[in-house]
């Protein structure tokens, strides 16, 4: 609407309305997937043994740890297409958001936000396939799976956050 409006040359508001409307339909659509993913395939709690000692008195001592997993058929047709549609869902906004911040990045205002906006679209983009990278790498051990989600939290909170306010708080402390 915004880009139709600009080759009339006319003004447009963008109210709240308009952003809020696009995102209950994106939240509306993943929670649909995610619940019926849910309720066709649930988790499968999984008790695994770390490790067994003898202790002082030659008694056996083992610790376990436990963990929700997807079931053991992994290459079911129901997990592929669920997490397919789970992809798909997210990086598909990703990549309008790409092709709209490429077609507003030259529209000034006063900080220059469309540029950073733009800058912090495409971060996210390429983070997604570093993602994939650590995903399909890194959850052998519970350990290991917590940081390697610790990491990706960082990952895309600095994708997004950083191209928006560092540039921000260099152009206050020059003014």
């Amino acid at each position: 609407r915004i880009m139709a409006m600009g080759t009339q040359l006319k003004r447009i508001v963008v109210k709240p309305t308009d952003v809020m409307r696009l995102f209950f339909i994106l939240l509306s659509i993943e929670l649909i997937l995610l619940i019926t993913w849910t309720a066709v395939e649930p988790l499968k709690y999984e008790k695994h043994l770390k490790n067994c000692t003898k202790d002082e008195f030659g008694r056996k001592v083992c610790s376990y740890y436990g963990a929700c997993h997807p079931p053991l058929h992994l290459a079911s047709t129901t997990y592929t297409v669920f997490e397919s549609l789970a992809l798909a869902s997210t990086v598909i906004p990703v990549l309008l958001s790409c092709y709209h911040a490429y077609h507003s990045r030259s529209i000034s205002t006063e900080y220059n936000e469309s540029f950073y906006i733009a800058i912090a679209v495409f971060l996210l983009l390429q983070s997604f396939f570093f993602l994939v990278f650590i995903i399909t790498n890194g959850y052998e051990t519970p350990t290991r799976r917590l940081y390697m989600t610790m990491f990706e939290v960082v990952l895309l909170d600095l994708a997004i956050l950083g191209p928006m306010f560092i540039p921000k708080m260099i152009a206050l402390r020059k003014e």
